[in-house]
This record gives structure tokens, C-alpha cells and sequence, in this order.
């Protein structure tokens, strides 16, 4: 029987009551919305043909073409979705009669060959639909066996890359193209896509409530900037609300969250998992870029600097998560400062944990809103720039910690209850980052207050003393030595996200120790009173590559900082190389252990903007390095009076400033080696650096 839902293939059947489904579905005893067309026949690419059912009520013909029923006008969405399934089977169809012509040319280029020896005939790319199907009745019951199969390949070809091209059918670009993409942003650019029927077609509806759940699951830890169950309830009544077509479609400031959300869970996702999920290979690589991008215009569209909400500071404290691979970070820190004010806009900077929660919404929304403020005051302290000199520093705020609390253990039915810190909840790693960004902040504050470098570098040793109690509080957490991570773990398992933050402190501690040594490592070279500055920045790189080298999942090693702080590592160890005069064994196994570094940088599959900015800057150190090694031996032998040393080279030869500071006062803050990763030229001159 046809599927055409109007009743020109059957008689008109009679009944006692007129029918409200359309033909389509009142025939299979499928649930209709009973508006025309409705939403099961726009998605079979049929909706032109949906018209309610012809029944004979009490005489009278009821229903059909002669229906007073009034036609809606589709949304942007249905007529997207519609487009979708009509071109799955037009390039289904294409596919059969490619495969039909080349079965066609074949036979004729062996009989042509055979006979006159000629040369292969080019197939057609495209021919008539009806010419193919006459050609394919023509051929037998084997060729309509090998038709079914073609179109079946084909069609399973299309749903795994269903979603690709969907982007492409709105923003007029096929897969292919999407992939290939430099600035997927750009997409963005063309007119009439700015609407929130356009997002809504973005939403991979199979794939979103996965994505989701993966979040909460492996990354929420790092943020917890909102309320899991909560979180999840408001996304599966969104979700089956856009799906039946009856619910509402969502704000911008909503759709910011959702992309960064999944953008985030798709990025640090094994392959395995997501091909699992139904993300082809293409998919995987370009999909977490595009929603990073759509999470972005969101905010733009969402009047964020006027009409600041909750869902965008929660987006603004997850985008920086993953924007180090996409080059964003520079920028990113820059919206999590403006992210501050906006937050001081909703009185966040002064919610209190004894105050009264109905000023803020109850006990949940007092919870995560001190979480985001701690998140926002987190990034702003612990800036390489926010030791600097003159750097805007928010004095501290009334604002509580957040609760040592499971998401689990919050409601608003009942005051949260603590647990101790030595505790684990989710919150825990948050608190620990907010305990070492107020130990940087106290840094910033009291060694930008002192001019002579003796009194700097006593308050670098108080300090460095402070970082390794900063554990003591959270013994689970400190970083163990002997620990083995493990390489394999189950998706949708409850995860248990305490060794990948050891994994993750393990890394930073060396390199947050160079951090506050680093304004007296170029004074070590010229001057023994500074010697322990150099001694423990080329220790702690050292004990951060050794960290580094551990197996662990691929996860583990997509933090920002875990790619970033090996750079460092690298820079510190050839600074050595360059000005630490090492003799000829030193000299070898500093080559070797920076060499080391650059290739395990490139081996990595899909290298971040930060690791492709480290490998060029460690390139040029190592290019800087032989540059001093060839003048001072040429330099020994024209003159063998002359000692070898490199102590005055300052890389002028290569038109840079001298990478570290030699002098005291404002001076030493003029080269910094993480504003040397952060810029975007990393050796131009500090005044030119934009």
C-alpha cells in the first residue's frame, strides 16, 4: 500500500466520529500532533502530502483535500529537517544509479575493449531518475537484489553523517566542506542562521542527552558552575519538548550553556566512545570547534554585556576549559574579567553561606552562584599577568566558599549540610584551586609591594613554602609518586575523577613552582646569591616532565594547562642550555631532554593551538642555543684567549628582547616566559605584543 496519506489509493472507509490523525498515521496506529503536516511526515520529507484522514461520518465525507483544516507554515527547523530526509534520498537514489552505471560501463568497456581496444569510456555522473529505475527492471531480479544493497549501504552512510549535514543543509555547505573549514566561524556570518529555530535544527537530538550525561559525568568536577540533577531534568523536558514539536524552542543565553556543554564532553572524548555514539571520524574532529563557535555567538546574540544571566556566566567559567585548543584563550581570559564585573551586576560578590538563600533563589541558586563567582576569582588571580605590576585586582569579596557538597546532597528543601574537607565531594578540587589562587593572589600583592630584590626573593621562599602545604587539607588529592592511572575506563560507569585531578596537580605543582621562582631565574646567571632560583626552576621542570611521561587516557592530557606547563618545562630547560655554561656532558643531556620534549610534543595526534605555539618557540630556543655554542667557538679559536661563555648573549641576532630579566625594579617584569607562551608573537617586543 502507498504511503501517500490522502485517500486516492483506497476507498473511504466509514466511521462514527472524524478522525483528527493524518492518513499517514491513523493507518499505522502512530501518535499524530494532528496539525497538518505534521511532524512524523515532515520528517519522512513527505509534508506537502499530509492531509487529515477521509472517513463517511453520518453521510457526509469528512477529512482529505476538501478539509477545512488549516495549513500551518513550517518553522525554519521542520523545513530543515524535512530537507534532510529528502536529500538522504535523493543522494540514496544517486548512489543506486552510480552503482548501476558503473556496472553498465563496465560491461560495455570490456566488450568495447575486447573488440577495438579502446580506451576506458568516462561514467556520467548523474542521469535521469526514471532512465535508472527503467534500466534497473530491465536487469532482473540479481540487479534489484544488488540495487537494495546499494541503497542500504547508502542510506547507513547518510545516518552517520546525519548530522554533518544537517549543519551543511543550513548553512549551504556539504560535510566535506564543513570539515575543511579553517574558521568555522565564519559560518556564522551569513544571514538568516541567527535565529533560534536555526539553533534548535543544531541540536544533535540522538546523540544530545549522551553528551550530556558524559559532561556531568567526567568534567563537571572541574567547574561545577551548575546543579547536575537540576541541570539534567531542564535538558530532558527541553529535549523531548523539541522533539514532539510542542515545546519551547530556548533562548540564546540557554543555547550558550548547551554547545559549551557538549562542545566540552565531545572534545575530551575517547574516539572510541563517540564513534560508539554515532559521531563519524569528520564529526568528531570539527564538531567541537563548530560548537565552541556557536556557544560564542550565542553569548553575542544573548545581550550579554546588558542583560547578564546565570546560564551565561555558567558558559563564560566552561568555554576557557577547552579554549586553548582552538586559540582562544588569549580572549577567553579577557570575557572571564568581564565575566567578573557582570557577576558583581548580580550581587554574586556578596553571597553569603549564614545569609538568607531566598534573596538568591533558594539553597541551590545560592550554591552555584557562589561557585561561579569562585571559579571567575579563581582565573583572575591565577593569570601569569596578575603578578605583574599594576595588575586590576578585585579586593576580596564577602562571598563564602562554596559548600564541600555533592550535588547529589543539594536542594532546596533543606539547608546543605558540609563535609569536611578532607571529604571528597565534587566541589573539592574547586576549593583546592581556589586555596592556591589566593596564595598567588597574596603573592601578587606583597612582592609587587617590595622594590629591593633581597626582600623579593625572601617572600618567593615564604611563598614556596606556603605551596607545599597547600595539600594538607586535602590529602586525597596530593599528588602520589608511585601512582599508576589507569588506561581504560567505562563510559557510563559512575567515574571516579579524584586520580585525573592528582594527575592534573602532579603536573602543575612543578611548573607553579617556577612560577613564583621565575623573576630571579635570569638574575641566577650573573649572580650566585640567586643560585637556588635556578637550581629548583630546572628541577621542577624536570619532575614535570617525569609527570608528564606517565600513561594515562588520552583525556588526562587535553587540560590546558597540561600542554602549556610542559612548554614551560621545555623553555626553562633551555634557558639552561643557553646561559647555564654547562660542559660538554651537561650540554648533551639538556639537547637530548628538550629534543625529547619537542617530539613527544609532535607525536601528539590532535595537537592544541598550544602546543603548535610551544613547538615553534622551543624550536627557536633550540636554534638560539647552537647560534651561541658556533660564536663562542668561533670566537675560542681566532682568539684562545678569550674564555668561552655565553652569559651576554641576549638573542639579539634573532631581533628579540632578552628573555629573562637581569635587572632589578620595574624591569623584571618586561619578559616573562608566560607571557612569551600566551602572546601571539611570541618574540616580538613587549610594547608591540597586541
Amino acid at each position: 500500500m502507498s504511503d501517500l496519506p490522502g485517500p486516492s489509493r483506497k476507498s473511504i472507509r466509514t466511521s462514527q466520529r472524524e478522525v483528527k490523525s493524518c492518513g499517514f498515521c491513523y493507518r499505522r496506529k502512530l501518535k499524530c500532533n494532528k496539525v497538518y503536516p505534521c511532524q512524523r511526515c515532515i520528517a519522512r520529507g513527505l509534508g506537502e502530502l499530509c492531509q487529515q484522514e477521509t472517513v463517511l461520518v453520518n453521510g457526509r465525507i469528512i477529512g482529505g483535500d476538501s478539509a477545512r483544516t488549516s495549513r500551518r507554515q513550517p518553522t525554519i527547523a521542520q523545513l530543515t529537517e524535512e530537507n534532510k530526509t529528502l536529500h538522504r534520498k535523493v543522494s540514496a537514489q544517486e548512489k543506486v544509479i552510480r552503482s548501476l552505471l558503473d556496472q553498465s560501463d563496465g560491461t560495455s568497456v570490456k566488450e568495447s575493449n575486447s573488440a577495438q581496444g579502446q580506451q576506458l569510456v568516462p561514467r556520467r555522473e548523474s542521469l535521469d531518475l526514471e532512465s535508472a529505475k527503467s534500466e534497473s527492471e530491465s536487469r532482473g531480479p540479481s540487479s534489484r537484489a544488488s540495487t537494495a544493497e546499494a541503497e542500504a549501504g547508502a542510506a547507513e552512510l547518510e545516518e552517520r553523517t546525519e548530522y554533518l549535514h544537517t549543519v551543511g543543509q543550513l548553512f549551504g555547505l556539504s560535510a566535506t566542506d564543513i570539515v575543511g573549514r579553517q574558521e568555522p566561524s565564519k559560518l556564522f556570518g551569513q544571514s538568516g542562521v541567527y535565529t533560534l529555530e536555526a539553533l534548535c535544527s543544531l541540536v544533535p537530538l540522538d546523540q544530545s542527552t549522551a553528551l550530556v550525561r558524559y559532561h556531568c559525568n567526567f568534567i563537571h568536577w572541574i567547574h561545577t558552575v551548575f546543579h547536575v540533577p537540576t541541570y539534567l531534568r531542564e535538558h530532558d523536558e527541553w529535549l523531548s519538548g523539541i522533539k514532539s514539536g510542542l515545546g519551547e524552542v530556548g533562548t540564546y543565553d540557554y543555547y550558550a550553556l548547551y554547545f559549551a556543554v557538549i562542545a566540552c564532553s565531545l572534545y575530551f572524548m575517547d574516539d572510541k566512545v563517540a564513534n560508539a555514539m554515532g559521531f563519524a571520524q569528520d564529526a568528531i574532529l570539527v564538531l567541537p570547534r563548530f560548537w565552541f563557535d556557536i556557544s560564542l555567538q550565542c553569548l553575542q546574540l544573548s545581550g550579554f554585556m546588558t542583560s547578564p544571566s546565570i546560564p551565561i556566566l555558567q558558559t563564560i567559567c566552561i568555554l576557557p576549559t577547552i579554549a586553548h585548543a582552538f586559540d582562544g584563550s588569549k580572549y577567553l581570559a579577557s570575557l572571564m574579567h568581564c565575566g567578573l564585573g557582570l557577576a558583581r551586576d548580580l550581587k554574586f560578590h556578596l553571597v553569603r553561606s549564614e545569609g538568607p538563600s531566598a534573596l538568591w533563589g533558594g539553597y541551590v541558586r545560592s550554591e552555584i552562584a557562589r561557585r561561579i563567582w569562585w571559579c571567575l576569582m579563581i582565573a583572575d588571580s591565577l593569570k601569569p599577568g596578575a603578578q605583574h605590576p599594576f595588575h586590576l585586582i578585585y579586593p576580596a569579596a564577602w562571598t563564602s566558599p562554596p559548600s564541600n557538597i555533592d550535588d547529589s546532597a543539594l536542594s532546596d528543601d533543606s539547608p546543605p549540610i558540609p563535609r569536611p574537607l578532607n571529604e571528597v565531594t565534587c566541589v573539592s578540587h574547586l576549593l583546592l584551586m581556589g586555596r592556591l589562587a589566593d596564595l598567588f593572589r597574596d603573592f601578587s600583592h606583597t612582592f609587587t609591594s617590595k622594590s629591593s630584590a633581597s626582600s623579593r626573593f625572601r617572600i618567593v621562599k615564604t611563598f614556596a613554602e606556603r605551596l607545599d602545604k597547600l595539600f594538607d587539607a586535602f590529602p586525597n588529592l596530593r599528588p602520589r609518586e608511585d601512582e599508576v592511572y589507569p588506561e581504560q575506563y567505562d563510559p557510563f560507569a559512575p567515574f571516579d575523577w579524584q586520580c585525573w585531578s592528582r594527575y592534573l596537580w602532579a603536573t602543575a605543582i612543578p611548573t607553579l613552582r617556577i612560577e613564583l621562582w621565575r623573576w630571579f631565574l635570569g638574575r641566577s646567571y650573573t649572580d650566585e646569591r640567586f643560585a637556588e632560583a635556578r637550581q629548583i626552576c630546572v628541577a621542577s621542570a624536570r619532575a614535570q616532565i617525569a609527570a608528564r611521561k606517565k600513561r594515562v587516557p588520552i583525556m588526562f592530557q587535553k587540560n590546558w594547562h597540561v600542554s602549556s606547563y610542559t612548554v614551560v618545562a621545555g623553555m626553562v630547560l633551555a634557558t639552561e642550555l643557553i646561559h647555564g655554561k654547562p660542559d660538554e656532558t651537561e650540554r648533551f643531556g639538556l639537547h637530548a631532554e628538550i629534543i625529547e620534549i619537542v617530539n613527544f610534543l609532535r607525536s601528539m595526534e590532535n595537537p592544541d593551538a598550544m602546543v603548535k605555539r610551544g613547538v615553534q618557540i622551543l624550536d627557536k630556543l633550540l636554534a638560539e642555543a647552537y647560534a651561541v655554542e658556533t660564536a663562542s667557538a668561533t670566537a675560542s679559536l681566532s682568539n684562545p684567549m678569550i674564555p668561552q661563555t655565553n652569559n651576554n648573549f641576549t638573542g639579539s641576532d634573532l631581533g628579540a628582547a632578552p628573555i629573562w630579566p637581569l635587572a632589578d625594579g620595574p624591569s623584571d617584569f618586561d619578559s616573562d616566559l608566560f607571557d612569551m607562551l600566551l602572546s601571539a608573537d611570541a618574540w616580538a617586543p613587549p610594547s608591540s605584543v597586541e
